[in-house]
């Protein structure tokens, strides 16, 4: 929600029939909401490349992409949609109406270029296209996007329906319900109810882990404090040499923090770090969002690590400082 674009659209209207986009744009227009363009939808999937199955000139390792195992939303105009640029050959425009644009993280995965030429089966029909340009999409925009652009002319004769965006201010949701009732074949998406679910979701794995970085939290200073007692032995050697040679306890003390503080902090570092590839992986993987640093985890994590392990290492090694060195070498005899 943070990264959406100030008025970003928050209802989707879907399934707008062609004999009611003008009836839609005029509603729209009536009670000033700010709408994208119509764009004209069916549904497909990529079947072939270059007259070979599309699986067959992949490697094994993406032959499994999400975007062969379904049908894909197709569409149609001569008009590069906001939001999008042209990353490598030309925009179609209406030069010809076999030539498709492609969006570049389904090129990037497929291994699509310009010149490449997709079949794509439509309802009883398969219909072939050739790539003039790959482009760029800004996905956070909420509004329509598309993998696949065809120009106008090859699928103009398919029965289709259209898709919009529309922004309503917070105060105007009323003339949603009046919107249903005039057009109540209409599908209308509430995208702030759509984002709330994602937020729910995105709550119940941070829950999750959280309480998994509790237990390995946990974990980790029961091995620190085991790592420490079993050392005591060694490490109440090295303080009675120390204090034969005449060091102070402030000195023991000085060191024995120094080197519980630095251990602390770079396993806050470490933590950091795994925190944000974890946190990298989800976004890109399970939610399709770019990936950002979180500068906050990088000040919380080692200065908790420093004084977590700064606490509890000095709480099981402090009375190393406080025996007086005849005690401690009678001890040890």
């Amino acid at each position: 929600q943070q990264q959406l674009p100030p008025e970003a659209p928050n209802y989707f209207l879907v399934n707008i029939a062609p004999h009611q986009q003008a009836a839609v744009a005029d509603y729209l227009s009536q009670h000033h909401l700010k709408a994208s363009e119509l764009y004209p939808m069916v549904r497909g999937r990529l079947t072939t490349k270059n007259g070979e199955p599309i699986a067959s000139t992949l490697p094994p390792e993406s032959r499994d992409s999400n975007t062969l195992r379904r049908e894909l939303n197709l569409t149609w105009t001569a008009t590069l949609p906001a939001n999008n640029a042209v990353l490598a050959g030309q925009w179609h425009g209406n030069r010809d109406a076999t030539e498709i644009s492609i969006e570049s993280g389904m090129a990037e995965r497929l291994s699509l270029a310009v010149g490449d030429t997709l079949g794509f089966q439509i309802g009883d029909q398969t219909i072939a296209a050739r790539i003039s340009s790959i482009r760029s999409v800004k996905w956070d925009s909420m509004q329509p996007n598309f993998f696949v652009i065809f120009a106008p002319g090859q699928l103009d004769a398919l029965p289709a329906a259209s898709i919009a965006s529309v922004y309503v201010p917070p105060g105007a949701s009323g003339m949603m319900p009046g919107f249903v009732k005039a057009f109540p074949g209409v599908t209308v998406l509430a995208l702030d109810k759509l984002i709330g679910n994602i937020e729910a979701v995105f709550d119940q794995i941070i829950g999750a882990i959280q309480l998994l970085l509790g237990f390995l939290l946990a974990a980790g200073m029961a091995v620190v404090i085991a790592t420490l007692l079993a050392s005591l032995d060694a490490r109440q050697q090295e303080a009675v040499l120390l204090r034969t040679l005449g060091a102070q306890r402030a000195y023991l003390a000085k060191s024995l923090w120094s080197e519980f503080l630095t251990l602390g902090l770079l396993a806050g570092l470490l933590a950091s770090a795994c925190a944000e590839i974890a946190m990298a992986l989800i976004s890109d993987r399970l939610f399709e969002l770019p990936a950002r640093l979180h500068p906050w985890l990088w000040l919380a994590l080692p200065l908790a690590g420093a004084l977590l392990v700064g606490m509890s290492g000095w709480l099981t090694t402090r009375h190393i400082t406080r025996v007086p060195p005849m005690q401690s070498i009678r001890a040890l005899n």
